[in-house]
Order: structure tokens, then sequence, then C-alpha cells
């Protein structure tokens, strides 16, 4: 996956989902890392989270919406254990397909309720320090004025990728995707 990113010269988002209870992201543009965050961590101060954490899944997500940041000297050896991963093996992939029904832009008829519903989701499986998860991950991740179904699909990884067991985890986007068509125009 990491190779053809390179190669194919790929703008976008490599999600990655670790086990220390974390979601990390790689942003890429025409191939090149311009940014790396991990959890609330951007740069050299994401590396360090990194360095020593094991990685699940990956997913790549193409998008115009990317972060930047500093690229830390040891960035080779994070994409060398990236390479490693199958990403035949994620728990989620399946579910955000659902999820991504388009490129356009995605009505939610009510966004106030849709995010309440979302918050309370994440909290029945992070308990109180989900709040905090959820605002900042939105604040991160849903930007501009409109929303996409592509912001989305990033949105719920990050938040998917902070619950700890994968079963879990699955259980969160199957539960969120109901969110999505319920509160879907």
């Amino acid at each position: 996956m990491i190779n053809g990113i390179i190669n194919k010269k790929l703008t976008g988002n490599l999600i990655v989902l670790c086990a220390n209870n974390k979601s990390a992201q790689l942003s890429f543009d025409k191939g090149e890392i311009v940014g790396l965050r991990c959890g609330a961590f951007m740069g050299n101060k994401a590396m360090e989270d990194l360095i020593n954490t094991e990685f699940l899944s990956l997913r790549f997500i193409d998008s115009k919406h990317l972060i930047k940041s500093d690229i830390p000297a040891q960035i080779q050896s994070i994409v060398d254990r990236l390479k490693l991963i199958d990403s035949d093996n994620e728990v989620i992939n399946k579910n955000i397909s659902q999820i991504r029904s388009s490129d356009s832009d995605l009505q939610i008829s009510d966004m106030y309720k849709f995010s309440e519903e979302v918050k309370a989701l994440l909290t029945d499986y992070l308990g109180p320090a989900a709040s905090f998860i959820f605002d900042e991950t939105k604040q991160n991740v849903l930007t501009g004025e409109s929303l996409t179904s592509e912001q989305l699909t990033q949105f719920l990884i990050f938040l998917a990728g902070n619950i700890n067991d994968g079963a879990d985890s699955k259980k969160f986007l199957d539960i969120a995707n109901n969110l999505v068509k319920k509160y879907s125009k």
C-alpha cells in the first residue's frame, strides 16, 4: 500500500490504527509525506508516540484535506514498518465503504443531534474521555464549510481508532454507519 501511494504519487491521508489505543495520520501530497499526526500531536512529537507503537491496520483515503507538519528524520522507519501491515486484515474496511456513498457533499439533517449521538456512542466505549477525544477529532478532521463523505469517513475512523478492542471498534462503526443513514438527507 505505501509503495503504491508513493509510486502513484497519490494525494490523501493514510490512517493508521495503533495498538496503544491511538490512531495516526500520515498526509501525502503527490506521494510525498507532508504531515504526521498521532492523537493530538503533530510532527516530531507525534513521532515520539509512534516509535514503539504496534500498528494494527491501515486505510488510505484520497483527500485534498491534508495536515501539514514538520517531518521527523526518522519517518522512514515508520514507513518501513507500515509496509509490513497487510491491509486485508483491517477490521474496518467493509464498514467504512458503506459510509462512503459518494465524493459529493454529505447533508446531515441535524448536525448537532448527530454529533451528540456519536459522542454518546463513543462514551459507551471510552467513558468520560470520549467527549474530549470527540471534540479534538472533530476540530481537526471536520474542516471547511461543507461536510463530505470523505471527511465523515476520516472522522469516524479516527474515533474508532481510539477504541482498544477491534471487535468494539467494528461495532462502533456499524452503529455510527446507521446514524449516518438516519441523519442523511
